[in-house]
């Protein structure tokens, strides 16, 4: 309930603000100070075990009273006890690791408390120096350091999709499966619901995984080149529903990047020819559906024969998604 009433607000906010109702000043706040970093680690689906890993740097100034605790957000209980760090010097870092204890084929939100004590002092000086043209800004954030007693949040909310193949940080809605087989050989591809609010693109949906199902090329090409295009409509987001009946969104340039990927996925996939997917790959910049991509690229040379290019594209892929215990699986074949 909290956090589909968070949602709301933000969702409100966003179309207030790009409809242009109301003029928003710009909010003046700190410099960044620090740098955390939280992500899945490892998972371990037969015993059952998740490691998230918080790393905080004093990137930049030094912290003080630095902590980080896990709670579970669907009934807010402590899932594990806070591990604390008391100070860090400008340029040290610490990694904390939370191995929580928690089921496969699961849903869930976790809720990161990570804070942090700013150096005081320094916080001010920093500020000076990123506002020196705005004396004004200055003392306005020299005044809000001031007032700072306690550690200040530096955590986050994370969706967690656990699976006996993957863990995730994302919603079930986007996440990648290994639903498409040939050749004996399962392949990671991102298949849409048929549950959005529009019909037209329900219908282009319905057409595209027809397509996917017949394994016919020419008509995954054409299919999913329609639907980018519907997608590409200008707005925000795309509004699907959910089978209890709420909604969810997906943002139209997610919704095409993972579109894109699933094309050039089937097409070398169904062709059997890897030069065309791997040259997009090592053109790509770190994104969601990278990984995934690898991950194909890696079976796609195995299957050709080439297991050193199968063992390359395993370690990238594992490398930016660690909790993967079929891509592991593969890899220790190999």
């Amino acid at each position: 309930m909290r956090r589909s009433f968070a949602l709301f607000i933000t969702i409100l906010c966003l179309i207030t603000i790009s409809s242009g109702v109301f003029a928003m000043t710009p909010r003046i706040q700190f410099p960044e100070w620090n740098s955390t970093t939280i992500r899945i680690s490892d998972w371990s689906p037969e015993k059952g075990i998740l490691t998230l890993e918080v790393t905080v740097e004093a990137s930049r100034i030094p912290l003080k009273k630095i902590y980080s605790q896990p709670y579970l957000q669907s009934n807010f209980n402590k899932i594990q006890s806070r591990f604390e760090k008391e100070e860090l010097k400008y340029g040290e870092k610490v990694t904390f690791k939370h191995r929580l204890n928690l089921s496969s084929n699961s849903t869930n939100w976790i809720e990161m408390d990570v804070r942090a004590m700013p150096d005081i002092p320094a916080l001010k000086h920093l500020s000076r120096a990123e506002n020196s043209k705005t004396p004004a800004v200055c003392k306005i954030l020299e005044s809000e350091a001031d007032q700072i007693k306690a550690p200040i949040f530096i955590g986050t909310s994370l969706p967690i999709l656990l699976r006996d193949d993957i863990a995730l940080s994302v919603t079930p809605e986007i996440a990648f499966s290994p639903d498409f087989e040939h050749s004996n050989t399962r392949y990671y591809i991102w298949m849409p619901l048929d549950s959005a609010e529009s019909q037209t693109t329900n219908s282009a949906i319905r057409l595209f995984k027809e397509a996917i199902q017949k394994k016919d090329p020419a008509s995954i090409e054409a299919t999913g080149q329609s639907l980018i295009k519907r997608f590409d409509t200008g707005k925000s987001s795309i509004v699907f529903k959910r089978s209890k009946g709420d909604k969810f969104m997906i943002p139209t340039k997610v919704a095409m990047e993972l579109l894109k990927a699933d094309i050039s996925i089937l097409r070398a996939v169904l062709s059997g020819k890897t030069e065309e997917l791997e040259k997009e790959y090592l053109a790509m910049k770190p994104c969601y559906s990278k990984p995934f991509i690898g991950y194909n690229l890696a079976r796609l040379f195995e299957q050709a024969g080439n297991k050193e290019k199968a063992k390359l594209y395993l370690d990238e892929a594992l490398k930016e998604n660690p909790a993967w215990p079929l891509a592991k699986s593969q890899r220790s074949k190999n």
